[in-house]
């Protein structure tokens, strides 16, 4: 569903969230069923029907908060604050803003920090408070810097782990 909601294929994309939704309650999967009602939420946020958008996210939130998890509750945060800033519906998107900040900070996971840090720059950017967009700004910055240079580091030790490897095999051979 996600792929064809990326094609643009919105009838197929559809088809699929109906069926992920109804096997994933079937089976009792709530956090399978948090994630398909965001899908849904963001294919009707990309078709400008905000209306249904908002439901889906309101759904998908709600779900997420009885399961619990602080990440995924933060990725619906963060998505449900970007719908309402779309909407300039200003103060609901800066408290999905704050709560995801705060479920971010909590879990200490960068990535969120960084989206959530994203997402409260617009808001205070688009509501001229500019001291707290440029901090949180710097925040995004500093954990996009932070997750690339993890992934650099991992990439370079696969790279020499690699080379080892070959190494090792050129003197076997």
């Amino acid at each position: 569903a996600t792929i064809y909601t990326q094609q643009g294929n919105i009838s197929k994309a559809r088809e699929y969230y109906a069926r992920s939704l109804k096997i994933q309650q079937e089976i009792g999967y709530k956090t399978g069923v948090g994630n398909t009602l965001n899908g849904i939420a963001v294919l009707y946020g990309n078709q400008g029907n905000m209306a249904k958008a908002l439901e889906y996210f309101s759904k998908s939130l709600q779900v997420k908060e009885e399961v619990g998890n602080k990440s995924e509750l933060t990725f619906a945060y963060v998505n449900f604050g970007q719908l309402n800033l779309r909407k300039r519906n200003y103060p609901q998107a800066l408290e999905c803003g704050l709560a995801s900040m705060k479920l971010a900070r909590e879990s200490n996971f960068p990535a969120n920090i960084r989206n959530s840090a994203e997402l409260l720059s617009k808001i205070y950017k688009a509501t001229n408070n500019y001291q707290k967009a440029l901090q949180n700004y710097e925040l995004f910055i500093m954990m996009r810097d932070s997750l690339n240079n993890v992934d650099t580091r991992k990439a370079s030790v696969k790279s020499q782990f690699k080379y080892e490897y070959e190494k090792k095999a050129a003197t076997d051979s």
